[in-house]
């Protein structure tokens, strides 16, 4: 088998605990389809997740659709990544990415751009439920990273047709949480269809939080790499990237990045490039001040003024620019001052929108 990218399995089962180090890659000439199915057989890994389908790895196909657990999963994909080795073999490798954005996903550094061989494509299918499922949806992702950051093993990429309008995105509202929280984990492990873990899944009972590493004890396969991992309330924790967990030891553990330090990662990126905007209504809790809702706009909106009525015989003005044909707006009220402009002793507010469509603005606002 062609060593390409390392990836990290940890296989909890009721009696024992397992971690083993293996490479998962595919046949070059399967890259584009859903089933994936590797050269040599993954054997009782395989047959593990089979087995043990409804106590460790959840088929979400399994799952009403009216169930919350199936919708929340809706914006999780499979990323297939056409990897080429420094020999110039070919092969494919998967792990998991999550949109948080109409076009936008979040996955792994080590998935892409990778610490080695150079990944020629990426796709990414959406809504991959069963093995015999035909057809998938499946998008194009930018091997180049939007940003992207090794030492947090994250990458932001772009991805061709905005499949965020289909499949919904992730709220990137941080959570912390304390020693032994339940959590739960949308991956596609060893690259098979969507599964959830939630059995057994803690976060880590010692010292959860390490610098911006989060510990838990969730399992997990090669494959389930750039998964999100989340609290009960599905607030996001971490970004989960390798394994650890051992058979010998009640003190190891799964690694991940704290999605705290992965926002303000990318809030600073934006800064750097003069935007605000890489990924819509997200920035870490510490850098913004509190936020109230003051109205929702539904339909469309367009143009640079617009009056927006948030109570019986109370309106606003808000200038500024908003995309044509945005839905859902949302206004918040960052600060206020008393006006200073000589026409009105009205206070003036700082404010700013987020569509539900990939965008936020800022402006303001006169009471």
């Amino acid at each position: 088998m062609v060593s390409l990218i390392r990836l990290v399995i940890s296989i909890t089962a009721s009696m024992f605990c397992l971690s083993v180090t293996a490479d998962i890659v595919f046949p070059a000439n399967q890259f584009g389809r859903a089933d994936l199915r590797p050269k040599q057989s993954l054997g009782g890994q395989s047959d593990f997740i089979r087995s043990q389908k409804n106590a460790v790895f959840e088929p979400i196909s399994e799952f009403n659709e009216s169930d919350e657990f199936r919708k929340k999963s809706s914006p999780v994909g499979r990323l297939s990544l056409l990897v080429r080795s420094a020999k110039g073999e070919e092969s494919v490798a998967t792990c998991t990415a999550t949109l948080i954005a109409r076009d936008r996903v979040l996955t792994n550094y080590h998935c892409l751009p990778g610490f080695s061989g150079k990944v020629l494509k990426a796709l990414i299918h959406f809504g991959y439920l069963r093995q015999d499922q035909d057809p998938v949806a499946v998008y194009q992702v930018n091997t180049t990273a939007l940003v992207a950051d090794a030492a947090l093993d994250f990458a932001l990429l772009r991805v061709e047709g905005n499949p965020g309008d289909k499949f919904g995105f992730v709220n990137l509202q941080p959570s912390q949480v304390a020693p032994n929280a339940s959590l739960l984990i949308y991956h596609h492990p060893a690259g098979l269809p969507l599964r959830l873990t939630r059995f057994r899944c803690k976060a880590y009972a010692g010292q959860t939080y390490s610098g911006t590493s989060f510990r838990h004890r969730c399992d997990t396969l090669g494959g389930s790499s750039g998964s999100l991992i989340y609290d009960n309330n599905h607030a996001v924790v971490a970004l989960h990237h390798s394994g650890g967990l051992t058979n010998d030891s009640a003190s190891s553990f799964n690694l991940g990045t704290d999605i705290r330090a992965v926002l303000k990662r990318i809030a600073e990126s934006d800064l750097q490039n003069g935007q605000n905007k890489t990924v819509p209504s997200i920035r870490p809790k510490a850098q913004t001040t509190a936020k109230v809702v003051i109205a929702r706009v539904p339909g469309n909106v367009s143009g640079n003024k617009m009056n927006v009525r948030a109570g019986p015989g109370l309106s606003h003005a808000v200038v500024g620019a908003i995309p044509g044909n945005s839905s859902d707006v949302r206004l918040y009220i960052d600060s206020c001052r008393q006006a200073d402009d000589g026409r009105t002793r009205k206070p003036w507010c700082r404010i700013n929108w987020q569509g539900l469509t990939g965008w936020t603005s800022v402006g303001g606002l006169r009471w």
